[in-house]
């Protein structure tokens, strides 16, 4: 059995809302591997897209350079990656890395600057209450009489 071969990662775009196959997704990187196991860990562990849920598809072939080194220059011509460097920078759509490290930074920024707002918003609400409260207690005493 091989261990190695041509390996598509699909991922989410990083702006579409629908994760749609077709419309909400793309290809992100091909590459050649003879081990398909070490190769995915450092993906997962390296690369800016690796939160934009991707999925790994593999291409089993024999472990020769030569063929492997063919193969990942035919695909990625085919399915026009947008975040390979090498054997792509033809590629209009491509994304540089970069950008992509940007792009991965603001992404990171919008998850917890979302936390962030929401409780600065219930602290504001909170405070409004409480004032609110107060005054109201400050205007019964006065109309109390």
């Amino acid at each position: 059995m091989s261990r190695g071969g041509i390996y598509v990662y699909r991922c989410r775009k990083p702006g579409a809302f629908l994760g749609w196959p077709i419309i909400g997704r793309h290809t992100a990187y091909v590459g050649g591997t003879t081990s398909f196991y070490h190769r995915h860990g450092q993906h997962m562990e390296q690369q800016p897209w690796s939160d934009l849920a991707p999925r790994c598809y593999r291409i089993p072939l024999p472990t020769w350079k030569p063929l492997l080194h063919a193969a990942e220059t035919l695909a990625i011509l085919l399915l026009w990656p947008v975040y390979n460097h090498s054997k792509n920078l033809w590629n209009p759509r491509r994304i540089d890395l970069k950008t992509a490290k940007a792009m991965r930074y603001s992404r990171d920024r919008r998850i917890g600057g979302l936390i962030f707002r929401l409780w600065l918003g219930v602290r504001t609400l909170a405070f409004l209450g409480f004032a609110a409260t107060i005054a109201y207690a400050a205007w019964s005493i006065g109309h109390a009489r």
